[in-house]
């Protein structure tokens, strides 16, 4: 099977039944720094060193250059610093909407949504 990125409506979907998948703190979390669901750029690694083209991923939450986002290669939600260019190079893998939320930061200015999250409170 040939690997090709998830779409919008695809992860809307996820990010559904991720959200039902919440605890408190990981909900709470979600309401204070969710921004949406905003596209962003990822430069991956490659093994060969060769250059690398910036992907599309999707971003759920926010704390100045800390973002919470999907990695759909590895199909797991990750915690990243973007650069000063917005790209995220460096990112922790954390699994489940819920893991990556409980290891987000707590403080600091937060981003409005730019599009509300599919049929979710938040």
């Amino acid at each position: 099977m040939t690997w090709r990125p998830i779409s919008e409506s695809e992860f809307d979907g996820l990010l559904i039944a991720e959200t039902t998948q919440l605890g408190e703190e990981s909900r709470a979390a979600l309401g204070a720094y969710g921004i949406g669901c905003v596209a962003m750029h990822i430069v991956r690694p490659l093994l060969d060193a060769g250059p690398t083209v910036p992907e599309r991923v999707f971003v759920v939450a926010r704390l100045g250059n800390t973002v919470l986002f999907y990695d759909d290669v590895e199909e797991e939600f990750a915690v990243a610093t973007v650069d000063a260019d917005e790209v995220i190079r460096d990112w922790s893998l954390w699994g489940s909407l819920d893991h990556g939320l409980r290891n987000f930061p707590r403080a600091g200015p937060v981003r409005g949504p730019s599009r509300p999250l599919p049929d979710s409170p938040f």
